[in-house]
């Protein structure tokens, strides 16, 4: 989590050399990286907009996810599998308000993370009165953004992208 946000106050302090606009950014990830950040796009004030890809977005209430293993909650959270702490580091559990716009992208077929995750990180932004539309994809199984259909995810994306930060279509 620290990279994350390591990664946005550079953003913050690069903004004028680098002609960023650090107060609507737009953060996205997949797996592992989608929990992170999803959970960073809570945290830091000036996300707008957030896209995830097959993302762990609760650590609580995990449905069949097998992800994170218990070894890695052991290395990465502790000792402890106490409710408050899970909740801590799940996006689910600390979703601002209002929202950033979020677009959440996952394969019907994955069984890392199954999509079920998603749906209810959608219902929660959503009964925060946050958009976040989903778009499931039949039969594609985890990380299939990175090969199978990233052409199609990363168009996806970049429309979400410009509808949020009010760009035209394919944009920069």
């Amino acid at each position: 989590m620290a990279d994350v946000l390591t990664a946005v106050q550079w953003v913050r302090e690069n903004e004028a050399r680098c002609h960023f606009d650090s107060k609507r950014v737009g953060l996205a990830g997949g797996s592992a990286g989608g929990h992170l950040s999803a959970l960073a796009a809570q945290l830091v004030p000036e996300c707008v907009a957030y896209v995830g890809f097959n993302g762990g977005y609760d650590l609580f209430e995990r449905g069949k996810s097998g992800w994170p293993s218990a070894d890695l909650r052991q290395k990465f959270l502790g000792s402890s599998d106490a409710e408050a702490v899970l909740k801590k580091w799940s996006a689910r559990w600390n979703i601002k308000k209002p929202p950033p716009a979020t677009l959440l992208l996952h394969g019907t077929a994955d069984t890392t993370i199954p999509p079920d995750v998603a749906a209810r990180f959608c219902e929660a932004l959503q009964a925060k009165g946050g958009k976040a539309p989903r778009t499931l994809y039949e039969g594609m199984p985890h990380s299939f953004f990175n090969a199978t259909k990233f052409l199609e995810t990363d168009a996806e994306c970049r429309r979400h992208f410009c509808r949020t930060f009010g760009l035209p279509a394919g944009g920069r």
